[in-house]
């Protein structure tokens, strides 16, 4: 495209290709209708007046370099819209020549970005949002929090809740000042006073000390976006909701004048007058009459979805579950199931491990496995940020052959033509104490392994 005088959007527009004008309409769809105009505007002049580039595909990273020499820094609104569309472009494979922004981003964190943002954007309603949440939110997400879990991540979300709905703690105090270090012998020292904490959370913060850093809650809106994720709850949780929750579920004490969130074990009945718990024991206590204390009848309202949340328990856990069931033959599909998900939170976990002290920990991803067209399990990271697209396949035996379902076979071969990494995680003995991991890579052409094809592959090592 020749450089001429800087022309409106309209006449920009009818100088672009088809390709660009249908790929810069696909890109305003992940936006709001009130900033699409501006956000429009805003690309043409880009690719016309600044790239002159009448097709899209033609951008490279030397174009991002040319427009953002010091990165996504301190950018006007017309600079963060243009930055969002160089995202768009190299998440979505847009571009012919895409080489060096790997450098600088991931591109199914930006793929999953803008997904997340589209599907935010189709349950936004005419009504004004309720910024609090409901009763039947609050019931899917009280399945998550009473998970009985051993998982580092498990109790982080729940210490979370925790400081938050129960404790009122606030939610920058518990992001920028709350780490391991204000713990010790089950007190958490916070600026709200010393706090003692449950037993399942002492053990959370003896793992959080093993690390010398990123050992706090600085990553809270991330924890609370994967805690109604997890409960599936149908928009964005945010801190701020949890926080406002608790405000409106607070009731005050007639007696003491004290407030206590609406949980029934905080209240009593005495002769048919709420109270809270310690004022119902001193009541008891003190008055000569009879008094008659009564505990709050509850209503449990059962979730309908019997799926176990098995991503939220940590390989210890699982295992331990497995080996307590007696073998059921009638239900050994179930228990290849469950070895399944055990080999995932093992691999999961040794993950974890091997990325401890970078930024990446926090970034590896289990719940993928929930989606089986994914084609693979868990997405992990190299110590230098490469993604690793996990699939992970367990037998509590020592044989070396296992299944490989199409999807998985044609994902490993379409990531490889696109330069990904695609391994897969063959644990063997699993329920053993010192399960044995064979790592293996490109396995659409591995030597060491024979593919046959049956309805599913079947992968067999060669001796």
């Amino acid at each position: 495209m020749a450089i001429k005088d800087k022309l409106n959007a309209e006449d920009i527009e009818a100088l672009l290709s088809e390709n660009s004008k249908q790929v810069i309409e696909n890109f305003l769809t992940y936006y709001g209708d009130s900033s699409k105009a501006n956000m429009r505007s805003s690309v043409y002049r880009l690719l016309y007046h600044e790239l002159v580039k009448d097709d899209v595909s033609k951008v490279n990273f030397e174009d991002y370099l040319k427009i953002f020499p010091n990165g996504g820094k301190n950018l006007s609104t017309q600079k963060i819209y243009r930055h969002s569309f160089f995202k768009f472009l190299y998440a979505f494979d847009h571009m012919k020549m895409p080489f060096g922004f790997e450098t600088i981003w991931i591109k199914e964190h930006e793929n999953k970005q803008f997904i997340q943002l589209k599907e935010r954007k189709e349950k936004v309603t005419k009504e004004k949002p309720r910024k609090t949440l409901t009763i039947e939110e609050l019931t899917k997400i009280q399945k998550v929090i009473e998970t009985e879990s051993t998982k580092l991540e498990t109790l982080k979300i729940q210490f979370c809740w925790y400081c938050i709905f129960e404790l009122g703690i606030d939610v920058d105090e518990l992001k920028l000042n709350i780490t391991s270090d204000n713990f010790s012998d089950g007190i958490l020292i916070a600026k709200e006073g010393s706090i003692k904490l449950p037993e399942k959370f002492h053990y959370m913060f003896e793992m959080l000390k093993e690390r010398d850093e990123r050992n706090g809650f600085a990553t809270l809106n991330d924890l609370f976006e994967n805690l109604g994720q997890y409960a599936k709850l149908e928009r964005k949780l945010l801190p701020v909701m949890v926080k406002l929750t608790r405000k409106d579920y607070m009731v005050t004490c007639g007696n003491c004048g004290k407030k206590y969130t609406n949980l029934s074990h905080n209240w009593r009945s005495v002769n048919n007058r709420i109270v809270c718990l310690d004022c119902a024991e001193s009541l008891k206590k003190k008055l000569n009459f009879e008094v008659e204390v009564v505990d709050i009848e509850n209503t449990n309202l059962n979730d309908s979805d019997n799926n176990e949340l098995s991503f939220l328990y940590a390989y210890a856990d699982l295992k331990r579950k497995i080996q307590s069931k007696p073998i059921d033959f009638l239900k050994l599909h179930e228990l290849q199931i469950e070895i399944g998900e055990l080999g995932e939170k093992y691999v999961y976990e040794r993950e974890c491990k091997n990325l401890m002290g970078t930024k990446y920990i926090n970034m590896v991803d289990d719940s993928i496995a929930g989606n089986p067209k994914n084609g693979y399990d868990i997405l992990s990271y190299t110590r230098d940020g490469k993604p690793l697209h996990i699939e992970v396949k367990t037998t509590s035996g020592s044989e070396d052959k296992f299944f490989l379902s199409n999807n998985e076979l044609q994902t490993a071969k379409k990531m490889k033509d696109e330069g990904l990494i695609y391994v897969v995680y063959f644990v063997k003995r699993i329920l053993s104490d010192n399960p044995e991991l064979n790592i293996i890579g490109d396995i659409s052409m591995n030597k060491e392994y024979v593919l046959e094809e049956l309805r599913s592959w079947k992968v067999t090592k060669v001796h």
